[in-house]
């Protein structure tokens, strides 16, 4: 049985900031395309950048085995971001769809097509949509399906080895080769079963590396096999496969190569071919969940926009949801009214776009009221670094002051603190601020944060004195680095702290733990002249070493 961790266990994996953030973005609504798959739980976040984030997490019968995040920090999987998809499991295990809804195979198969067409399907569900449309081993295209099974087999079910990686970089040179020596369809096939082997492991391509790359560089390879293709049988199959990577990128989370295969249709296609693809995007966008309807739309929206009309546009942007395009359509009109009562129905992750058309159009008032009326317990934190930005630029210093501080108080950083310090300085309120942030930081847990802003500041015995107290072996640590030049003796007796605490807490891994501290502490000694003295240090900590672990 998959585990439902609790919020207790959540914060205490995350940490107490990031599961703060994690509780916004939860509550905001940025958990999209939630699917479970046997143990692991994937989904898109909506975060700081346009395109939302990669985020998936495995669960054993008790707690998070692994997890990751395409944002800057989820290598580790204790983002904000892994934080809200758990939130999100366990208030709402039921929106969670299983991969495998959906597939079906339709007739376009031949009768000798169907097993292997049906074994594709079962073996990987999320290409039973294409499978039932393209019929494999005919025609040009014929052998996509071998080169699958090849890749397959060199792929295997364990961690894609160094060996397995030449091999398949081989088979993207043999499709190249074949596709400068004119053999098109051989090409294709080449390309087509690499991309359909690579989709098959989702976790690889969603964690990024040499996997992702080659299935981006399978997506332009068949772009530039249908901008060479002059047979329409091999041209339309193309089109399909192209498309299928399209919509295998977007529903898998918005992988690179989603975009990529958008690119090489949009270098390749002929105006009959992108009626076609028009025709699949309006279909997709209407059987699709909110995230990749949106994607789907924004991709539509591009294809039409060659001849559409204003009104078409429009028409398009409200029918895939994209709030900010209709907005933006709307300004454009001058309908400025119709755009406030449209920019109503946006989510809070889309807030800031909105009131940038606002403010692109010299609407700038209309866009800090789209801001100001997302609800408090749903702002995303991008919300409120715009709202401060937009008053201040509006000259109302100290309103926009009061929104940096609850940026800082959202997610808290040092680069948010001079934030606060600059306008805080600019409307003559610093001094008292000043006091008044440190209080919140000491008492809502963030010492590291606190540290951090008086070794920017340059209040190294401040920063002393709040490592001395702190029970944080990181705030420790984070002073006594910085501390060493100038405070080697301070900085000393912050190192002798750590591993003391590292012997006691962890018995026979301890001493082995500390090894860096150690030897911050050999080098210190030799810096203030005393170094005989470093060996009585070392044996009395060797000594409490092992005495701990004869007690272990």
């Amino acid at each position: 049985m998959i585990a439902t961790p609790g919020e207790l266990y959540i914060q205490n994996r995350l940490g107490l900031g990031a599961y703060r953030r994690a509780q916004g973005y939860h509550r905001s609504g940025a958990i999209q395309g939630a699917t479970r798959d046997g143990m692991t739980l994937r989904a898109r976040c909506k975060g700081s950048t346009p395109e939302p984030y990669r985020v998936w997490v495995t669960l054993d019968e008790r707690r998070v085995v692994v997890a990751s995040c395409s944002c800057p920090v989820g290598a580790t999987g204790r983002c904000k971001h892994v934080g809200a998809l758990l939130l999100e499991w366990r208030s709402r295990p039921e929106t969670f769809r299983d991969h495998r809804e959906g597939v079906a195979l339709g007739p376009v198969a031949s009768q000798e097509e169907e097993p292997t067409l049906r074994e594709l399907a079962e073996a990987f569900p999320e290409l039973g949509w294409v499978a039932s449309r393209v019929a494999t081993g005919r025609g040009e295209r014929g052998g996509a399906e071998v080169f699958q099974r090849a890749c397959r087999r060199l792929l295997g079910s364990g961690p894609c080895s160094y060996e397995a990686v030449r091999k398949l970089l081989a088979v993207k040179a043999a499709a190249e080769r074949a596709q400068v020596s004119g053999e098109i369809g051989r090409a294709a096939a080449a390309y087509e079963g690499l991309l359909r082997a690579l989709l098959e492991r989702p976790w690889e391509l969603e964690s990024g590396g040499m996997l992702a790359s080659l299935s981006v560089s399978c997506a332009y390879g068949l772009g530039r096999c249908l901008g060479s293709a002059g047979g329409p049988v091999l041209r339309r199959e193309l089109l399909k496969t192209l498309y299928f990577a399209l919509r295998s990128g977007v529903d898998g989370g918005g992988l690179p190569l989603g975009g990529a295969a958008a690119e090489a249709l949009q270098r390749s296609m002929r105006e009959e071919e992108r009626l076609q693809v028009l025709r699949w995007l309006e279909a997709a966008v209407d059987g699709a969940p909110d995230g990749p309807r949106q994607e789907y739309g924004g991709l539509w929206m591009k294809l039409e926009a060659r001849g559409a009309s204003a009104e078409r546009l429009l028409a398009i942007a409200r029918r895939s949801g994209r709030v900010a395009d209709a907005v933006d359509r709307l300004l454009l009109l001058g309908r400025v009214e119709e755009a406030r009562g449209e920019a109503q129905g946006a989510a809070p992750w889309e807030a800031v776009a909105v009131a940038r058309h606002f403010q692109a159009h010299g609407h700038r008032a209309l866009g800090i009221r789209v801001l100001e009326a997302v609800r408090a317990d749903e702002r995303p934190v991008e919300v409120l670094d715009e709202l401060a930005s937009e008053l201040e630029a509006s000259g109302e210093q100290r309103r926009a002051m009061t929104w940096a501080m609850e940026a800082m108080r959202l997610e808290p950083s040092v680069v948010r603190y001079r934030e606060v310090k600059r306008l805080g300085r600019k409307g003559g309120q610093w001094n008292a601020l000043r006091l008044a942030i440190e209080a919140w930081l000491l008492g809502a847990g963030e010492e590291a944060m606190l540290a951090s802003v008086y070794l920017d500041e340059g209040a190294i015995e401040e920063a002393i004195s709040l490592a001395e107290r702190s029970p944080s072996a990181e705030v420790k640590e984070a002073v006594a680095r910085a501390c060493e030049p100038l405070f080697p003796r301070e900085s000393l007796a912050l190192y002798q702290q750590i591993v003391e605490a590292m012997v006691a807490e962890r018995g026979r891994d301890g001493y082995q733990q500390a090894r860096a501290q150690l030897r911050a502490m050999k080098k210190l000694h030799g810096q203030l002249g005393e170094g005989p003295s470093w060996a009585t240090v070392a044996a009395r900590l060797r000594g409490r070493y092992a005495a701990v672990r004869k007690a272990s």
